[in-house]
């Protein structure tokens, strides 16, 4: 957990990058479908986030390398917690907030790259995975006990 540590405060640019990004997305969304409530307003994130991110994966390489550093580290995170090399318990209680920006903004970036790319299924499976499990744990709180 250490070297996770070390390496997630290393991700220091990524994160600010990644974090301005949410803010940006997140703006736009509320001043164009500020009276819907929060959970309508995440299927909005979510279309605008797939739009910024491919315009920003085709005009701005340096700043799409920086998101995808902390896309990368989630990966790695997601490959132990399904290996059980780490317990998802601990992974979720130090990294929840980040994942679950990570997943209103790229999940649907994540299909599209690997539809437009003709790539096999399995692009960033690993960290889907850990998108997937922080969520479910997050919207059934009985699972928390059990997970």
């Amino acid at each position: 957990m250490l070297s996770l540590y070390e390496r997630w405060n290393e991700l220091d640019p990524s994160k600010k990058e990644f974090t301005a990004l949410y803010k940006e997305v997140r703006d736009k969304v509320r001043a164009a479908h500020g009276g819907l409530q929060e959970k309508h307003q995440i299927e909005h994130l979510k279309s605008a986030a797939l739009d910024t991110l491919t315009a920003i994966q085709a005009l701005d390489s340096v700043r799409f390398r920086e998101i995808m550093s902390l896309l990368n580290f989630f990966e790695m995170l997601g490959t132990y917690t399904k290996n059980n090399y780490l317990p998802i318990r601990d992974v979720i209680q130090l990294y929840k907030g980040p994942i679950l920006e990570a997943e209103i903004v790229c999940t649907a970036f994540i299909a599209q790259w690997q539809k437009d790319a003709h790539m096999p299924p399995g692009l960033f499976q690993h960290a889907l995975y850990l998108m997937k499990r922080t969520k479910r744990r997050e919207e059934c709180p009985y699972l928390r006990w059990i997970l």
